[in-house]
């Protein structure tokens, strides 16, 4: 009886213990969307998924002409909007790159005329 008893308990112990340990958070890719542009040129940034989602941004920082956002719990569907807009009275240069595991996963360049605005978009559904 003893023997069921210790059993019982043993896998009640590895079930709680796998189930907290179930977490696939360290699985998942991490993401960093990095922008970088002209002084002249104003960025916004919208994380949202395809059916209105939002990415989580972990951490902030910016380094020296870029601003990086790294990402925990993407979207499968997410895009990544951002608005640019030169608000400077010459071309501004600007660059967008989405990294995944330290690896280059999507990359945009472009030249903004003074007074111009767009939306340029990175899908990071080919990242899962």
């Amino acid at each position: 009886m003893k023997t069921k008893a210790w059993n019982f308990l043993l896998l009640a112990f590895a079930t709680i213990l796998f189930s907290c340990n179930n977490d696939d958070t360290a699985r998942r890719p991490r993401v960093v969307y990095q922008v970088m542009a002209s002084s002249d040129i104003i960025s916004t940034i919208d994380f949202k998924g395809f059916n209105g989602e939002q990415a989580v941004v972990a951490q902030q920082a910016a380094a020296p002409g870029w601003s990086q956002y790294v990402l925990v719990n993407l979207p499968f569907t997410a895009v990544l909007n951002t608005n640019l807009s030169n608000t400077g009275d010459a071309a501004a240069t600007y660059e967008l790159r989405i990294t995944v595991n330290d690896s280059v996963a999507g990359q945009k360049t472009g030249t903004l005329e003074p007074g111009m605005s767009l939306t340029e978009s990175l899908s990071a559904d080919a990242f899962h």
